[in-house]
């Protein structure tokens, strides 16, 4: 796991879904706004806690996925050239790949929106 960065790459996942996790904590307990300095220094200490746990639970998924002959291709490949740039590349990419997914379904969702509710009902702008 050490030759994919996946521990890094999982608390980067981890720092991006971050305003999800602290916007879902608001909405559920109205006091959270009061706490939210010493809930992020907490949240990084349990994170770091548990990444071992995740890092297994992502390693079983890999195994569901792959034989053990195609993880040893897989880690053959990661030691190439192309394999570290992928790897250094990926998450950068995926986040990328992330943001544009998301204008894309927003701006589908407010036309779909728009397509079902009587005009002047809807509020946003169509892009």
């Amino acid at each position: 796991m050490a030759l994919t960065h996946a521990e890094d790459n999982t608390r980067a996942v981890a720092k991006r879904l971050e305003p999800r996790v602290v916007e879902t904590l608001k909405r559920r307990n109205p006091a959270f706004a009061a706490h939210q300095a010493e809930f992020e220094a907490e949240y990084a200490k349990e994170l770091e806690s548990s990444l071992p746990i995740t890092m297994d639970t992502e390693a079983n998924y890999y195994a569901q996925h792959y034989s053990e002959d195609e993880l040893r291709q897989l880690i053959s490949f990661y030691k190439t050239p192309i394999g570290q740039k992928m790897l250094n590349e990926g998450g950068k990419l995926t986040s990328e790949l992330e943001a544009t997914a998301l204008v894309w379904s927003t701006q589908a969702g407010i036309r779909a929106l728009q397509a079902v509710m009587p005009s002047g009902q809807t509020k946003g702008q169509t892009p």
